[in-house]
């Protein structure tokens, strides 16, 4: 098993931030499902991560709503109309 230390992944762009007052570093498993949801009729999103607005989470909601229903989601104001 490899040991991951993210200090020296990361570490030429910290010297490039220098000085720096605090830092907060952390590794963080995700996970993905591994099952096929149209064979077992299961639908499992991904891990969240770290983006701001959880796009990715939207995102990911978006596909596995296309891969049930089959279709894209349309989403509208109350005021307007397909068109």
């Amino acid at each position: 098993l490899k040991q991951v230390i993210p200090e020296k992944e990361v570490e030429v762009g910290l010297k490039l931030l220098q000085p720096i007052e605090q830092q907060f570093i952390s590794i963080t498993d995700s996970f993905e499902p591994i099952n096929d949801p149209k064979q077992d009729g299961v639908y499992i999103t991904k891990s969240y991560d770290a983006t701001s607005h959880f796009e990715t989470t939207v995102e990911d909601c978006l596909e596995m709503y296309t891969t049930i229903t089959g279709k894209k989601l349309e989403m509208k104001g109350p005021n307007e109309t397909s068109q």
